[in-house]
């Protein structure tokens, strides 16, 4: 599905790709269940839907926030943050910012020394601020801070109930989304979304078994004291009918944004209006990439009539008409095939005059299409026919927003840094 948005980074666009696996096979990924509250409305008489979210350590939250944020536009309040502008002005002294190492670790100090004013009604009244200056829009809120000092306040979670009902007189909230996670499941999850602890080591020296114990140890507690500081926040929710419950307990953050996505489609919540991490491949003769098996890669094909374009259209045409298509099935595809053959894309004359020169890459490369769409990295042994691997490499451009345009192998890297050029300019 077109939700699905697995992150690659830079150190793993650049990993080695040695082996494409067995073909006519397909990639089944798991399917992270949602349970949806009857009782939710998706938008009050202003116009507004409000949505509260909570996850976890290892729930993937920042990826499913920032891709939400990405393709449907919603605006996004951190409760975290406004938190800590709010004590910087308070507590620090005059011109004083609570960003940085020194400046959190004093506002910890003074938060240990007296947290009276750390109470939700305050918080709440933050966000209350903050939510007025943005009427008839899709508002994410994330009151939950992540910094352990401040989730071990006590006042920050307490009688949520009395709280959030005297909030939603004046914001009705539509729903709030919890990315459930349970410990067993915890420290998997943690090293499949790449957060920052390790799980214990199969044997290896007792020191490195005992820094992995820690580390284990540490998550384990920091994910309890998140437990604790939302199960009021979540009742109440419940309560209300007012909870979509996402289960992350299959670790693969792609899946769970699918689910995510696909209900905020089906519910009419928002329309897509930005990309994630697509992937575009450029057809210039009729025989390109014939040999994809595409069961296994499921991509939608676009010819220029497809996207109201012409072939007498200039790159910058042809291009604006393919943004438009891209991001109206950007929640339905993720991967595209499109028919560039004798168009204005397939001339490089006419690429150099549209192309811009400021286009930054993140990785020129050659790989495979499983590591591209599926962000399968294969380490196998078993030997391939050289012709047969040729065949399954194509040339790969990625762009400072994770985009990933691919070409033929035989196409110039020139002639394709003009089209990513002119792509990024209509994007």
């Amino acid at each position: 599905m077109g939700c699905d948005s697995s992150k690659l980074s830079n150190g793993d666009r650049k990993s080695s790709i040695k082996d494409g696996g067995r073909r006519n096979t397909l990639v089944v990924k798991p399917k992270a269940q949602i349970q949806a509250s009857e009782g939710i409305q998706h938008r009050d008489e202003k116009g507004t839907i409000l949505i509260f979210i909570f996850g976890g350590p290892g729930s993937g939250k920042g990826t499913i926030v920032n891709n939400l944020v990405d393709m449907f536009n919603f605006r996004f309040l951190c409760g975290e943050d406004l938190i800590m502008e709010s004590l910087s002005k308070k507590m620090l002294p005059e011109g004083g910012s609570a960003m940085g190492t020194n400046a959190t670790r004093e506002l910890q100090k003074l938060v240990a020394e007296d947290s009276s004013q750390l109470t939700l009604h305050w918080v709440l009244d933050l966000l209350d601020q903050e939510i007025c200056k943005y009427p008839g829009e899709v508002i994410l809120v994330d009151m939950v801070p992540n910094l352990k000092f401040l989730l071990r306040v006590p006042e920050l979670s307490k009688e949520s109930t009395k709280e959030l009902e005297a909030f939603e007189k004046k914001h009705p909230i539509a729903f709030a989304i919890d990315l459930a996670l349970d410990s067993d499941h915890l420290i998997q999850n943690i090293n499949q979304t790449h957060a920052c602890t390790k799980a214990p080591k199969q044997g290896g020296d007792d020191k490195s078994s005992s820094s992995d114990e820690m580390d284990t140890s540490r998550t384990q507690r920091r994910f309890n004291i998140y437990i604790n500081s939302v199960k009021e926040h979540l009742a109440y929710f419940k309560t209300a009918n007012k909870l979509l419950t996402v289960d992350t307990s299959c670790g693969d953050i792609a899946s769970v944004w699918d689910s995510v996505c696909e209900y905020v489609v089906d519910s009419e919540i928002s329309k897509p209006g930005g990309l994630i991490e697509n992937v575009v491949m450029f057809k210039f003769k009729a025989d390109d990439f014939s040999e994809i098996d595409r069961q296994r890669y499921p991509m939608k094909d676009v010819s220029v009539f497809d996207i109201g374009a012409t072939v007498n259209g200039t790159p910058v045409q042809i291009m604006r008409c393919l943004s438009k298509m891209l991001q109206e099935d950007a929640a339905t595809w993720k991967t595209f095939m499109f028919n560039v053959e004798g168009t204005a894309l397939s001339s490089t004359a006419a690429l150099e005059q549209a192309s811009s020169e400021r286009l930054i890459f993140l990785d020129e490369q050659f790989g495979q299409l499983d590591y591209f769409i599926h962000g399968i990295k294969r380490h196998t042994v078993r030997k391939k026919s050289l012709a047969r691997k040729k065949d399954q490499m194509y040339r790969a451009l990625v762009t400072n927003n994770n985009e990933v345009l691919i070409f033929p192998s035989y196409v110039e890297l020139s002639h394709c840094r003009q089209i990513c050029s002119v792509y990024k300019q209509c994007i």
